[in-house]
């Protein structure tokens, strides 16, 4: 049952994780919701479409250009009186035409070259050899040895031919006329006119495979944005949590498949419906089931691809380009249904061709109206069992190889199992430290840097000589041992890297270690824990390690690392000054005050930076002192210009720091040194054009050390590269197909026995005699082919047309149909019979004179230049499904990684900060861009035309028009990198958009374009669709030289090249330009926030709106005024910023403190015009921030000088440490709740709002009786309580703040440890030299306490 409800909130992560994500699901919605849509439309007319209203296309022989002369070629067997008979005779046949005859032909024209005519002597004897032969550019297309689309055709215009064919078929008819009349003999009945012509495709256009070509897109899109989040769960260790928290291993990836699922399924029953409203039930099952089975296979595939990779963009990557293979190699090699035994190889191979035949095969089915066969009829279709079966064992076989490699070899360090642990062979044990390492493994010394642990719990955890070396040998642990009893609370704590975070993964068993032993019982609790809070540590943890560069430096309990390591006592003094007094004057007054103090303390010092809060370190040994000394200060407190002063402990800060830094070896810091050398650096800038070309220099080497580190954009850059050269290649070899010897020529012999096996079909009219009979002898005779005989005669033509439309689908199917009249007949091929109507018009004519023509055809290419002919028909498409689909899209796509990662990361709104403009930082990077893509088309140009393939009169055109989409892909990447925060997102979405919904939307704009026009306008907001179009125009008219003017020529319902260019390029700059004004504008409408008074306001936060108000925005470096933030929609909408007021002054540190979510990090944002307010103003220098004034910022405290404090520059920190800002900031506010509830100096804060005082006593050992007297003395002189055991040595009072001075509380502390110590001191069990009080303090209320005290009181406030 738990493993169940796991299930169901990792599920319910990634519905959170869609909602996060609401750009990218608006947009997957759309496309969707577009795709449906779209589907129902043609559901509704592609179910109207019949076969039997397509006309049919007939080509009559006798219509030609009478002006047209031919040549007539004979062998030197026949002399001049039998060359003039052959004219003459050819001239009867057909007296339209005009003859030449010629023994050596020069000219490149039609040529009928006979070989043999004879008809003289016995019939028996009568020869008619002959060869037709045409010169072309273009392939005329001889007849072909295989049907092609398969049994019933395919739904092409096969008779889209040239001259030369059509003047190839007259010839041929006229040299068969011509010898069949001769044979005859004149008193024979004259032989009927011939024409050709073609059977229309299907009656359907293929609704399954249009319908099932969008789903499969659709699939995709759901599948890639289901799980692409995998691979960063894996990174940010989800799925080694899930592990350690002992929810089965499985569980991770089965989540992400059942979600994934769930969408694809939601997607698919909407549209059953949609496709049952508009079609038939049966359909919309079909599509669905089909589509749901073949999503599994692709989902399955998805989580194959996640198990094995790191980054989720690889993900993306991977599955597109699955996809895309299948899909195109599915519509590139021309294999169908029809062609069993090559259609179920290619099932086998890839889930896309299975699920492409599948769909074929109900297309054969609805539009043939034959029942769907599962197992039966292979013989003539292959069934849809087979490739069922296949997709079902790709989808095993993937989720098998999801689940075995991430068991086996996970990429996120968990644990690893045996390869074969299926067999029972359990996982691999940590290594264990060799010989060597034992021997120099020794137990730690207890020397003055550790304090050995006193606990009294059974062993919970002992860690021993534990490491863990990463694969390129950096070790990030070395060698650490400690333990944790029962009961125990330690804390592990470093600076970033110091290898507590991998520590604590190797316990939770996140990480392997390399290394060492971990021991766990689970007999009782203790707890670990690792943070960067100090406080938080110091009030937690019993036993505190700090860690540095793997190792522990140091451990104890925290009152023995504040004692050994600590700094001292802090005296915190507030002067009375204002924060914008001059230095000199603070300057003044702290060093009179550092000499009062040295009077009593003479090694007392100053810590952290001179200003209207002084922090003086004082040596413990110096404790004695505080009485006298804080008399005297209070006495001078006026002329000092002391308005409050307090003592503070130790802090476990100062402990961390000063261990660390000696761990490191930090050398001291001059600060003054390093400040000038800041300074003297920002005055040598450049202003100008030379500031210009350094910038755009700078931006250069920085783009291309970026490309140079991202081995994805490598790689995607090479995946283009080489999708070019495989597409040349595959065309190379595609060009020998038509290459023909040396001669250039391919020939064909027309004899029907030379084919496949023929279905042929006669029909007759009415009035035909016995020509149906002559035929029917001799097919039987000639190739024992016994034709139907059961047509019964035609009233007219259109009667016997509809006898063979309903023939048509007959299977086996015929190919060759005659219509037979007396006077005019006409044949019909089929339209996958390519050509085949050479052949059948020789049949037709063999039929008179059984035994006796012989005829070939042959095809000379005019271009001799190479030895490879484009065949327009069979042409080479792959070229447009690599280069057109996949390469230009990835590389254009490529500047979205950069661009989106600085966007998010902020580092362009630092460029923004500098003297860097956006038109500095646009400008190169579009001319980076444009000059990369240039140098990308001119490659491929150099590749294309050096080997022929276009022939060189298009390469300007290609240039120029690859040149010229380049602006609208820049602009729409660049749009795109403003719009998502992930590059991978991003560059998804963009694949969806160029690829995906590009294919969707070609086949839609075909289906529709001829019944809705303008839905042709979509053209221009797809840049891919644009660049298919133009470079589909080239692929398609330049394998010959061709002018510009010619190849710029369309048709009326294309649109011209550059008004697609124009329009596209126009449409996307627009775009562009919105994205990255859309702040400017959005600023225009955020005015001031009129109600600036709150209810949470204090005195002293009223002073500072006033303060802010009287004093003018350009007296200060900083100014926030009535900042308000408001977030969610009109539904849902929270504040999270309240009209914030606040004014910083040169010289000053201004912190910003609070919990999460009080506020603080969206009041920084706006101040630096990160995040746009929704009311209020803030301003840098006098300029409002909405105009890009000029300032630093860094999100790290590292990277920020301590010390700028003194340099005349302002500093507004925002941080979680009390003691850091206590430290750094000469004012600090309070945010809760998005509130600002006090503001002042620390000590103000902490003197106004802290109203009480902590009574800290030390004890050299326990001493029950000693703390009894202590709590009833305590509570006399102070009213002080204390809840402590009195076997305690570190013992805690509490009183209230009555007005005390500080020099008073502290003799009557000093009064009354000297009484105790003289009375105890006989019967304490320590040594006698040693005070019995080892140590005593009266400290004010810390920062901390002052926050938590507000924080507290805003939370009961907003309750009541």
């Amino acid at each position: 049952m738990g493993v169940f409800l796991a299930l169901g909130l990792l599920m319910l992560k990634d519905l959170r994780t869609i909602y996060r994500r609401k750009a990218s699901f608006i947009i997957e919605l759309i496309i969707l919701i577009i795709t449906l849509v779209i589907t129902g439309l043609l559901c509704w007319a592609l179910g109207k479409a019949t076969s039997n209203n397509l006309p049919a296309k007939t080509y009559p022989l006798w219509a030609a250009d009478d002006s047209k002369s031919y040549y007539v070629r004979m062998t030197n067997g026949f002399n001049i009186t039998e060359e003039a008979y052959v004219i003459n005779w050819l001239q009867h046949a057909c007296p339209m035409y005009h003859f030449n005859g010629t023994k050596d032909q020069k000219d490149l024209l039609t040529t009928l070259w006979l070989k043999d005519f004879k008809v003289t002597g016995e019939p028996s004897e009568h020869r008619l050899y002959y060869e037709l032969i045409g010169f072309d550019e273009v392939n005329i297309g001889l007849p072909a040895d295989k049907v092609y689309g398969g049994i019933f055709g395919e739904p092409t215009d096969t008779y889209k031919d040239g001259m030369v064919k059509q003047e190839i078929l007259f010839l041929q008819g006229c040299i068969n006329r011509a010898f069949v009349e001769q044979h005859r003999g004149p008193e024979a009945d004259p032989i009927p006119l011939l024409a050709t012509g073609r059977m229309p495709p299907g009656s359907m256009s293929f609704m399954y495979m249009i319908v099932g070509m969008m789903f499969s897109m659709c699939i995709l899109v759901v599948v890639l944005l289901a799980l692409r989040e995998i691979a960063t769960e894996k990174e940010n260790g989800i799925h080694a949590y899930m592990l350690a928290v002992g929810l089965p291993r499985w569980t991770f990836f089965t989540s992400h498949y059942i979600f994934a699922t769930v969408k694809t399924n939601v997607f698919l029953f909407v549209a059953f419906i949609i496709i049952a409203a508009f079609s038939k039930p049966l359909t919309a099952f079909r599509i669905c089931y089909t589509s749901f089975v073949y999503a599994q296979v692709i989902i399955a595939f998805t989580m194959m691809i996640a198990s094995f990779v790191k980054r989720n963009l690889y993900v993306t990557l991977g599955t597109i380009a699955y996809v895309m293979t299948g899909n195109i190699l599915k519509n590139t090699v021309n294999v169908t249904i029809f062609q069993q035994t090559k259609a179920v190889l290619f099932s086998f191979l890839h889930p896309g061709c299975a699920f492409g035949f599948i769909m074929e095969h109900f297309d054969a089915s609805a539009s043939y109206e034959k029942p769907v066969r599962i197992f039966a009829g292979y013989s003539e279709y292959m069934p849809v069992a087979p490739p069922f079966i296949f997709m079902f064992l790709q989808y095993f076989f993937f989720m098998v190889m999801t689940y075995y490699i991430d068991y086996v070899v996970p990429t996120d360090d968990t644990p690893k199992l045996h390869p074969l642990f299926f067999f029972g062979l359990g996982r691999k044990e940590a290594d264990e430290p060799d010989t060597e390492e034992k021997g120099e493994s020794k137990e730690k010394e207890q020397n003055s840097r550790h304090e050995e642990i006193q606990a009294t719990g059974e062993l919970q955890l002992e860690v021993k000589d534990l490491v863990k070396k990463w694969p390129n040998g950096d070790i990030a642990v070395n060698k650490i041992s400690f333990k944790v009893h029962s009961g125990q609370v330690v804390a592990l704590l470093g600076h970033n890297g110091a290898g507590k975070s991998t520590t604590f993964s190797c316990l939770t068993g996140f990480l392997k270690p390399t290394s060492g032993t971990i021991k766990l019982a689970k007999a009782d609790h203790a707890v670990v824990i690792t943070t960067h809070y100090m406080d938080e540590a110091d009030a937690l943890s019993d036993h505190i390690n700090i860690m540095a560069h793997g190792e522990i430096i140091c451990s104890g309990s925290s009152e023995f690392l504040k004692s050994k390591f600590g700094t001292g006592i802090m005296l915190v003094v507030d002067l009375d000054l204002s924060h914008r007094e001059k230095m000199d004057v603070i300057t003044k007054c702290a060093n009179e005050i550092l000499d009062v103090v040295k009077k009593s303390c003479p090694d007392a010092e100053f810590y952290g930076p001179v200003a209207s809060q002084l922090n003086i370190i004082i040596d413990a040994r110096n404790r004695p002192a505080f009485p006298q000394l804080f008399a005297e200060l209070e006495s001078k407190s006026p002329c000092l210009k002391i308005e409050s002063f307090d003592v503070t402990m130790n802090s476990l800060d100062q402990v961390f720091v000063n261990v660390t830094k000696e761990a490191a070896g930090v050398k001291e810091v001059k600060p003054d040194v390093e400040i000038m050398k800041f300074i003297q650096k920002r005055r040598q800038f450049h202003l100008g054009g030379s500031l210009f070309l350094k910038q755009m220099y700078a931006l250069l080497v920085r783009k291309f050390h970026n490309f140079r580190r991202d081995y994805l954009q490598i790689l995607v850059a090479t995946i283009a590269f080489l999708l070019i050269f495989v597409a040349v290649i595959e065309k190379k070899t595609r060009g020998k197909e038509y290459h023909i010897g040396v001669k250039n020529a391919d020939h064909r012999d027309l004899a029907l026995q030379n084919y496949f096996q023929q279905n042929i079909e006669i029909f007759t009219m009415v009035d035909t005699k016995n020509l149906k009979s002559q035929m029917n002898n001799f097919l039987e005779q000639q190739y024992q082919l016994k034709p139907s005989n059961d047509h019964p005669p035609a009233a007219d033509k259109f009667a016997a047309y509809a006898q063979m439309v309903k023939l048509r689908w007959s299977l086996p199917t015929p190919t060759i149909f005659y219509l037979l009249d007396d006077r005019t007949s006409v044949v019909f091929t089929n339209p996958g019979f390519k050509y085949g109507h050479y052949v059948a018009l020789q049949l037709f004519y063999e039929a008179f004179t059984p035994g006796a023509i012989t005829g070939r055809l042959t095809y000379i290419p005019t271009n001799d230049k190479s030895n490879k002919l484009f065949d327009k028909d069979n042409g080479s498409n792959i070229l447009l499904g690599l280069i057109f689909l996949l390469a230009y899209p990835l590389i254009f796509a490529l500047p979205v990684f950069l661009y989106t990662t600085e966007r998010v990361q902020g580092a362009v709104h630092l460029y923004a900060r500098t003297h860097l403009t956006k038109i500095t930082y646009w400008m190169t990077a579009f001319l980076s861009e444009l000059v990369a893509l240039f140098l990308f088309s001119a490659i491929i140009a150099i590749v294309l035309f050096s080997t022929s393939f276009y022939h060189i009169s298009c390469l300007g055109p290609f240039l120029l028009f690859t040149f010229l989409l380049s602006f609208a892909f820049i602009a729409q990447a660049y749009a795109a990198s403003q719009m998502f925060n992930s590059s991978g997102v991003t560059f998804t979405m963009l694949m969806i958009w160029n690829l995906v919904l590009f294919m969707i939307l070609v086949m839609i704009i075909e289906a529709i374009k001829k019944h809705f026009y303008p839905i042709t306008y979509l053209t221009f907001f797809m840049p891919s669709l644009a660049m298919f179009k133009l470079l589909l125009s080239i692929h398609l008219q330049c394998h010959q030289s061709i002018s510009f003017s010619d190849l710029l020529r369309t048709s009326d319902d294309d649109f011209h090249p550059f008004v697609l260019i124009g329009g596209t390029t126009a449409i996307h700059a627009a775009l562009l330009i919105g994205v990255l004004l859309y702040p400017r504008i959005a600023a225009l409408f955020v005015g001031d926030n009129k109600q600036l008074a709150s209810k949470t306001d204090t005195s002293d936060i009223t002073k500072e709106r006033e303060r802010v108000s009287q004093g003018g925005i350009i007296n200060y470096a900083v100014v926030a005024v009535g900042l308000k933030k408001v977030f969610g929609y009109p539904c849902n909408r929270k504040t999270v910023v309240h009209n914030i007021t606040f004014g910083v002054s040169k010289n000053e540190c201004f912190g910003l403190l609070g919990s999460n979510g009080a506020g603080k990090s969206t009041t920084f944002n706006m101040l630096t015009a990160s995040l746009r307010p929704t009311a209020g103003k803030a301003y840098v220098g006098g300029t409002s921030v909405a105009n890009s004034p000029e300032f630093g910022f860094c999100p790290q405290k590292e990277s920020i000088l301590m010390e700028l404090t003194n340099t005349g520059a302002s500093m507004i920190l925002t941080s979680h440490s009390m003691e850091e800002c206590e430290a750094l900031c000469t004012r600090i506010a309070f945010l809760t709740g998005g509130n600002m509830i006090a503001l002042g100096t620390s000590q103000h804060l902490k003197h106004t709002l802290g109203n009480e005082y902590v009574l800290t006593v030390c004890l050299h050992g326990p001493n029950a009786k000693l703390v009894e007297e202590l709590d009833k003395r305590f509570k006399e002189a102070f009213e002080a309580e204390g809840v402590n055991d009195p076997t305690d040595v570190n013992l805690k009072y509490i009183f209230k703040k009555k007005g005390q001075k500080m020099s008073v509380m502290y003799a009557r502390l000093d009064r009354i440890v000297a009484e105790l110590e003289s009375a105890y001191a006989p019967y304490s069990h320590t040594n006698l030299l040693q005070p019995i009080i080892r140590d005593c303090l009266i400290v004010g209320a810390t920062l901390e306490d002052v926050f938590v005290k507000l924080a507290n009181n805003s939370i009961d406030n907003r309750l009541l």
